[in-house]
């Protein structure tokens, strides 16, 4: 009887989630090696698992983590990136919670009565009902319009609690930049630990939106060891360390804590304006001859770009004047994939893609329709832009630091995780099993070593 007892009591543990967004594995282990985050390389060598795994196609923050908190591929929730198009009309949009098309990771733990608290995660607003508390990422409008029940966002408004840092000041001003990031997790961080002390949970996630944007605005710096920004990089994820040890200190022996990235980083060199080469090669036109957006593509037109190097096909009966059939779908795919792996760096003579993914080989299920025919990744030092109007095929950036598709990290306190690859969509089904549930339909598999 005793064994049974406890073997419930871990089926019904408590899970914490720290997002740590776009934090590569590699990073954290030079920061262990730097001595930095002394809480979390203690912990990575107990007795739980630290391992690498692979963001998702496209390796953006809103695909990713809509792929984590529904444990599906974009095929299956319908979020593809950042910014979208409406192929009736080309017109561009921001994907919302609402565009969102599966159940999410807290709203299956409500459903079987598990309480939950969900801080930060981006493709989280509007706020959907749970059983607990909901505070939406960035996308955000307003503190008092970010939370579920609608009461918690004056709470936090009274606590100082920001959505997002203001990622245009950091254009101007590094300095102020820096200022405005520790005072956004500060407050983040306070948040947090008032609702592990005062809100009973199941479940609670906190993410942290922090960490990717000074990886955009330092990466360069922190390579580079900047006399100035590099030991604030630094003490940035000192920050980070101790915000883990008070994490920690709430936590009982037998709840899991899990830690993950959804894409890694590296230095940003140039940005490439794929929709230009599109142009330059007879892919690409506009009624006006410069297009300002992308609803001014000519009917002529073959293909067209959006962020982050995602490819779509002019097709007839999806685009606004679609006219590529069906049946010529692949072998047009197939001239464009040869022309974008021609595409090269003028100066260096470098080819710029690595890797071209056709939709059925990044993407299954039910929204596939509105997906792109093709996703295509970049050599590290090269950021793929949806750019409508450019003059050239690259261009500098105000950003140091971009996204990469593999090197994002996941460590687990207590359960042990399988070798081979794994994705950030892995991790839900993982979640749910430390948690005793299990569910049919997913995407991703359990990384659990049973």
């Amino acid at each position: 009887m005793g064994f049974i007892r406890k073997f419930l009591e871990k089926k019904k543990r408590r899970v914490f989630v720290l997002g740590l967004d776009g934090m590569p594995f590699t990073l954290a282990q030079q920061l262990f090696g730097m001595g930095t985050m002394p809480t979390y390389k203690g912990l990575t060598e107990g007795q739980g698992a630290f391992r690498p795994i692979d963001s998702v196609l496209p390796p953006v923050s809103s695909v990713a983590w809509a792929s984590f908190m529904t444990g599906k591929n974009p095929g299956n929730h319908n979020i593809f990136g950042f910014v979208d198009r409406r192929p009736g009309t080309l017109e561009t949009f921001i994907p919302s919670c609402l565009d969102l098309k599966s159940e999410t990771l807290w709203e299956i733990l409500s459903r079987h009565g598990k309480r939950v608290v969900v801080m930060n995660v981006p493709t989280s607003y509007p706020p959907r009902k749970v059983n607990g508390i909901l505070v939406a990422g960035f996308e955000s409008p307003s503190v008092e319009k970010a939370t579920y029940p609608s009461e918690v966002g004056m709470k936090l408004k009274q606590m100082g609690y920001r959505i997002d840092i203001d990622p245009w000041q950091a254009r101007q001003s590094r300095k102020k930049f820096v200022e405005d990031l520790y005072q956004t997790f500060q407050k983040r961080q306070e948040a947090v630990l008032h609702f592990m002390d005062e809100e009973p949970w199941d479940f609670f996630i906190a993410h942290i939106m922090d960490t990717d944007r000074m990886h955009h605005f330092l990466w360069r710096q922190w390579e580079e060891k900047d006399p100035e920004f590099h030991a604030r990089f630094v003490e940035f994820y000192a920050r980070v360390d101790a915000l883990i040890a008070e994490v920690m200190q709430r936590l009982m022996d037998e709840d899991e804590l899990i830690i993950l990235s959804d894409h890694g980083f590296c230095r940003l060199d140039k940005e490439v304006y794929i929709n230009h080469y599109l142009a330059e090669q007879g892919w690409l036109s506009f009624e006006d001859g410069k297009g300002d957006n992308l609803s001014a593509m000519s009917p002529a037109s073959k293909a067209y770009s959006l962020i982050p190097g995602r490819i779509y096909l002019n097709r007839k009966g999806r685009e606004r004047d679609g006219w590529i059939e069906d049946a010529d779908v692949d072998s047009v795919i197939d001239e464009l994939k040869g022309c974008l792996l021609e595409m090269k760096d003028p100066a260096s003579g470098e080819t710029i893609i690595t890797r071209c993914f056709r939709k059925e080989e990044a993407f299954t299920g039910a929204y596939c329709d509105t997906a792109p025919e093709m996703v295509v990744l970049s050599r590290d030092g090269y950021d793929l832009k949806g750019n409508i109007k450019t003059d050239a095929l690259l261009g500098p950036s105000e950003l140091v630091g971009m996204h990469t598709y593999n090197n994002a990290m996941l460590y687990s306190k207590n359960s042990q995780l399988r070798d081979g690859p794994a994705c950030v969509t892995d991790v839900m089904p993982t979640i749910l099993q430390v948690m005793g549930l299990n569910l049919e339909g997913l995407d991703g598999r359990s990384l659990l070593i049973q």
